[in-house]
């Protein structure tokens, strides 16, 4: 799986997401994160935050995760893919304790992973991300509009 493609993919749309942002809210920081933390294979995301130094949590977090399928949960907090052995990917956007703003239901994906079919689905899942940050958009702004207060 070439994730380099879904990075450079994501990281454009959420380019775009924080050109409106910072239009709207300039004291907002912006922070990239990707890579393959801890137990994923493979995760992508930006975080929104007002005052790094002093908030406990961020404002916003939008990520895109590939990982082991029992990890992803539904908003019942009930696993997704409870006994699934294979990967999943999805994408949240939260706020830094955890409560979700919104999400894009996490996809099951093919067992093999160095399958172009492995790698179709993955690239499918994050054009529709693309679309449904684009369509969150005022959502996002909404979330935005003041600092977050645990």
């Amino acid at each position: 799986m070439r994730w380099d493609l879904v990075t450079e993919r994501l990281w454009l749309a959420l380019d775009r997401l924080a050109e409106v942002v910072e239009r709207h809210y300039p004291a907002l920081s912006v922070n990239r994160e990707g890579g393959k933390p801890g137990y994923m294979r493979f995760s992508v995301g930006f975080t929104y935050c007002y005052d790094r130094a002093r908030q406990e949590f961020e404002d916003l977090y939008l990520h895109l995760d590939c990982t082991d399928a029992p990890r992803f949960w539904d908003e019942a907090q009930q696993p997704v893919f409870p006994e699934s052995p294979g990967d999943a990917v999805g994408f949240e956007m939260e706020r830094g304790n955890g409560q979700r703003v919104a999400a894009l239901e996490p996809v099951l994906l093919p067992a093999d992973d160095t399958t172009e079919e492995y790698e179709r689905v993955v690239l499918d899942y994050a054009a529709r991300t693309e679309t449904f940050i684009t369509e969150q958009t005022p959502l996002i702004l909404e979330t935005l509009r003041v600092p977050f207060v645990p």
